[in-house]
């Protein structure tokens, strides 16, 4: 009798406890499933400012994650849709290199090997990202981290249209309709910039007086693959793999075969940050979407750049020339938008541009 007294004692024990463990589990918002699923497909800047907010994009985020640089807890807060996690730096985080992993389930995942944090320049007022909208084309957004004034990290996200998709077939960055997400960091060093990746390869740009005059993809020579710019005073003047750049007055009025009218403008070009290339760039018959050709507009190392802002877009097929008005938006001072429409080929399309600030 005492043996069953004794059997039925441990049953009950045996239940109360999974009971327990599982009102337990119930309270963290945690199941056996949770903790099996790993955090995948972490995708985030390389590169973050001390009270910058940050997003961390990924799948398998649980409401019960907690992020971490190395064995700092962060703030961090998950995404409505738990496509992600963000967070912000404190304004007293110490600038460094760490490590960035998440707990989730009783298991620690690595999210990222390296994260690089720096300590917030006085940023206000840059240019903190430009997005270039042409329909029938290519879209782009590109996002800038900058430290010591220059561009450190360049957060390049881009999606390509049917038309766009199957007119630059040749030429296309990705395929119609899929959106690509890719970190580009950069370092200076000297008289040289470092810009990796680039369609997954590294480049070296070499400057003279702040001016680029050749540029490389690593594993070949300037001999066989370099890429050179040549300056008329401070003006650049032509860069091989491209054609010439003309300026008249002080301000760009063609690159190649496209070109601007900058008569009677109104608008100044946004200092540090050469809008007036960006509009030629949205070209895409001129660059191609070839930012190994365009990086060092980007970074501000081609010289003088336009005093002005264009008020026509020339667009010269055969000997037929139609002319479109350039189109500005703005907040304040600032360039918020510009607008204008171009043909190429048989093809007329309207390009829109957007700016934001810190």
């Amino acid at each position: 009798m005492k043996k069953i007294w004794l059997m039925l004692l441990m049953v009950c024990s045996v239940c109360a406890f999974n009971a327990c463990s599982d009102n337990e589990s119930d309270e963290n918002g945690e199941d056996e499933d949770s903790i099996e699923q790993t955090i995948a497909e972490i995708n985030m800047q390389d590169t973050v400012l001390v009270g910058q907010k940050v997003l961390v994009k990924g799948k398998e985020f649980k409401t019960t994650a907690k992020l971490y640089l190395d064995d700092v807890k962060l703030d961090a807060v998950i995404e409505p849709d738990a496509s992600g996690m963000y967070f912000i730096l404190p304004e007293d985080f110490q600038p460094g290199v760490y490590r960035l992993s998440a707990v989730q389930g009783g298991k620690t995942t690595v999210l990222k090997e390296k994260v690089v944090v720096l300590e917030a320049d006085d940023v206000t007022g840059m240019v903190k990202a430009i997005s270039i909208e042409e329909v029938n084309g290519l879209n782009e957004t590109f996002e800038f981290v900058y430290a010591d004034g220059k561009i450190v990290t360049i957060r390049h996200i881009y999606t390509m249209d049917e038309y766009g998709g199957d007119d630059y077939e040749e030429y296309a960055l990705t395929k119609a309709g899929e959106m690509q997400i890719d970190e580009i960091n950069v370092a200076y060093e000297g008289n040289t910039i470092v810009v990796n990746p680039l369609g997954g390869v590294s480049y070296t740009y070499n400057l003279e007086d702040g001016k680029v005059v050749s540029g490389v993809e690593e594993g070949w020579t300037l001999e066989e693959l370099g890429m050179f710019w040549t300056y008329e005073g401070d003006y650049l003047q032509n860069l091989d793999w491209l054609g010439d750049y003309v300026y008249e007055g002080g301000n760009l009025v063609q690159v190649v075969v496209d070109n601007f009218d900058f008569t009677d403008s109104m608008y100044r070009n946004i200092e540090g940050f050469d809008l007036v290339a960006w509009m030629y760039y949205s070209n895409y018959s001129i660059f191609y979407g070839n930012l190994s050709l365009f990086m060092p507009h980007i970074l501000n190392c081609c010289g003088k750049t336009s005093e002005n802002l264009p008020v026509k877009h020339r667009c010269v097929e055969g000997e037929e020339e139609n002319v479109f008005d350039v189109n500005y938006a703005l907040e304040g001072e600032k360039i918020t938008g510009v607008s204008f429409k171009r043909i190429n080929g048989m093809h007329e399309s309207e390009c829109k541009i957007t700016l934001s600030y810190y």
